[in-house]
């Protein structure tokens, strides 16, 4: 029985020039949910170089680390109808739960 060895996900962008296939070339962080993407068209008849930004924009499940070890920006990200309610009315969050109530 053979192990594959798992590869990495790749992002998947099209070039803006020829709608083809581009690839990551190299990033840096702009903030610790955004990256920002140098791309290049993998169409050798184009091969464009384009910038793009990556960014985290909502979270689905929370993190299982505790706050104390959360990165600040990822606690201020909220999803569902309590966030949208409270952007809405300008409310405090409300309490689910006990690690809420602490803060």
């Amino acid at each position: 029985m053979s192990i594959d060895c798992e590869q990495q996900p790749s992002l998947r962008l099209r070039c803006p020039a020829c709608n083809g296939p581009a690839r990551v070339r190299n990033s840096q962080d702009i903030s610790p949910s955004t990256r920002q993407l140098y791309m290049q068209c993998t169409n050798t008849r184009c091969l464009c170089i384009f910038e793009s930004i990556a960014e985290t924009t909502k979270v689905f499940a929370p993190s299982m680390l505790p706050e104390s070890e959360q990165n600040p920006q990822m606690r201020a990200m909220h999803k569902g109808k309590r966030f949208a309610a409270k952007a809405k009315d300008g409310a405090h969050a409300l309490s689910t739960g006990p690690e809420e109530s602490a803060t």
